[in-house]
């Protein structure tokens, strides 16, 4: 006579619920490990291209009315500089800080007109609100 076998036997092995708990924790494990992974790749992506300038220059007391003009415009949707530009251009991000930057009007019309490396161009602002957001670079510049 065949010995009847037990539904708890019967669910051993490759088809039992516990294997298969197994198998989702292991697929859990593997997507958490694989994000801690591209967080860490990022965080290095972000230090490499700011040059691990990670600190900020203190704002400016006061800004004249043409600079004031132009911070609210580096912060504002059409410019959209803020974005790249941490602490509106005073601490690096994934653009450089631009507190810091050493270059010269002209250089700077040119990489926001055609664009840069990362950086996208920028043709919708007007000259006079780029000449504003120039002012408003030059006097974020620590004295």
């Amino acid at each position: 006579m065949a010995q009847e076998q037990n539904p708890k036997q019967a669910q051993t092995g490759l088809n039992s619920p516990d294997h298969n708990k197994v198998k989702i924790s292991h697929t859990i494990l593997w997507f958490a490990g694989a994000m801690v992974l591209i967080l860490i790749a990022a965080i290095v992506v972000i230090l490499i291209t700011t040059g691990n300038d990670v600190t900020t220059t203190a704002a400016p007391a006061t800004l004249s009315s043409e600079a004031q003009a132009g911070k609210t415009l580096f912060v504002g949707t059409v410019a959209n500089c803020n974005k790249c530009h941490f602490q509106e251009g005073r601490a690096g991000g994934v653009g450089p800080r631009l507190s810091t930057i050493d270059e010269s009007d002209d250089a700077i019309r040119r990489v926001v007109r055609n664009g840069t490396g990362g950086m996208p161009a920028n043709k919708q602002l007007s000259d006079t609100e780029l000449n504003k957001i120039i002012a408003y670079i030059r006097a974020i510049k620590p004295t």
